[in-house]
């Protein structure tokens, strides 16, 4: 009985993000954004049965609580991809109620397979062979090797000037050309790597290990501009300290306590200024722009003037297409919209990548929950919102190879905690002894 309550105050909650997200954007986000191809459109019976019929799934879809890392995936990704085109979906054109029930079923896709997946996967039972403080060490000195490298090939904009952010980061495109060892090595130390060293700090008290985090989020503002790794390293702290106190399970509340917060503060905001800063910065960014983004790619894909896009074979492009999307379809010069990893190949590679892209996400999610439910090392469920909040605006590869994840999802694996490494090399210890013994 308490878990039908429990589901029926995540709908609520639900309902109630996705009514005070169409009054933001009705008030506010509509007009400003205008000329981005924003549009107010009707809240008619058919918007009305298609948005609360795909609000209603994810309110099922999404668990309650972090208990196991998918946990993450299915939330952040419900949370902030699904719900916003669920109300969004006609943010830049109509779209008829078949075809809006088709495209949420593509972007929903993922989250029944790893919903899926995390059920029917075994625990998984992997021999500790990595000392933990061997593999924190070792993350510290990629960590201080890359950022000292690139501080020696720092950009001529460098500086903490917020103005010349923007400068800075074309410049570091040039220094760190894309596909090179120090673009990639940045790339990890940013939103693998120092994010993951302060979890760490807040999981075990260990402090200094914040202070190199800091240190790395500062050092890549100053050199490229960067401003969302220092909120990155920011979360990381707050979950490793939740996992410390055992509350980590409760983070689907809190977010969506926090969610509404902000929806409160936005309303004091226009009534009192009649413009808000949280909607334009933070409402904005979180919400309509990823419902603008993937409402662009489906209308890429489905216009009669795309000729070059099939389904079973994506587009032939030398150019990427989240600059395709941005550049000739979008209409704006220079910019990259990037998009979740399952539209991306979707766009790029048609359904084959599609599918593929869906498979490797539910197997790397099932890995992590496989062997969380032998370990039950904390680290792990971190990794999970680390893959999960880069999957929102990445390609699937990209967040594992460039952004570190893949290198921490091996090294967690194989490493867990200090007792269970205790125990391994208590038994080889034993081992060692029982051959000196029968070789003498």
């Amino acid at each position: 009985m308490s878990s039908i309550f429990a589901r029926a105050g995540a709908l609520s909650s639900l309902f109630l993000l996705a009514v005070s997200l169409l009054v933001v954007y009705d008030l506010q986000l509509a007009e400003m954004n205008e000329y981005m191809g924003y549009r107010k459109f009707p809240i008619d019976l058919p918007y009305v049965m298609s948005s609360g019929l795909a609000v209603f799934v994810i309110a099922i879809l999404m668990p309650l609580e972090i208990r196991r890392p998918s946990d993450f995936f299915t939330f952040l990704y419900g949370l902030f991809v699904l719900l916003p085109y669920a109300t969004l979906f006609p943010i830049r054109t109509p779209v008829d109620f078949q075809n809006s029930i088709l495209f949420f079923s593509a972007l929903a896709g993922p989250l029944f397979a790893v919903r899926i997946a995390s059920v029917v996967v075994p625990p998984l039972r992997v021999p500790a062979l990595i000392d933990p403080k061997i593999f924190i060490y070792f993350l510290v000195l990629l960590c201080l090797v890359g950022v000292f490298l690139a501080l020696s090939n720092s950009p001529a904009s460098a500086g903490f000037d917020f103005a010349t952010a923007y400068e800075r980061r074309i410049q570091g495109r040039e220094i760190f050309l894309a596909g090179t060892p120090m673009a990639y090595l940045n790339a990890a130390i940013l939103n693998g790597f120092a994010p993951f060293l302060a979890f760490v700090a807040g999981w075990q008290r260990r402090y200094w290990l914040l202070a190199l985090s800091l240190f790395c989020g500062f050092a890549f503002f100053y050199l490229l501009g960067m401003k969302a790794p220092i909120l990155f390293v920011g979360v990381a702290l707050i979950i490793g300290y939740s996992v410390r106190r055992g509350k980590v399970h409760k983070m689907v509340r809190t977010i969506y306590v926090l969610m509404l917060v902000a929806f409160i503060l936005f309303l004091f905001e226009y009534v009192i200024f009649g413009y808000s800063l949280i909607a334009d910065y933070f409402i904005r960014r979180a919400f309509s722009v990823p419902a603008w983004l993937s409402s662009a790619y489906f209308e890429f894909m489905s216009s009669e003037t795309t000729t070059a896009w099939l389904p079973l074979h994506g587009i032939s492009s030398a150019e990427p297409i989240t600059f395709l999307v941005g550049e000739r379809f979008l209409g704006f010069p220079g910019l990259n919209a990037n998009t979740n990893a399952f539209i991306y190949q979707l766009a790029a590679g048609g359904i084959p990548m599609y599918v593929l892209t869906v498979l490797l996400v539910a197997f790397i999610f099932s890995l992590l929950d496989a062997a969380y439910k032998c370990r039950g090392n904390p680290a792990l469920v971190y990794l999970g919102f680390s893959y999960a909040i880069l999957l929102t605006e990445q390609a699937a590869t990209t967040a594992l190879v460039s952004s570190g994840i893949g290198i921490l999802v091996i090294l967690v694996i194989f490493s867990s905690t200090n007792e269970s490494y205790a125990i391994f090399r208590g038994i080889l210890k034993t081992f060692n002894l029982f051959l000196s013994k029968f070789s003498g």
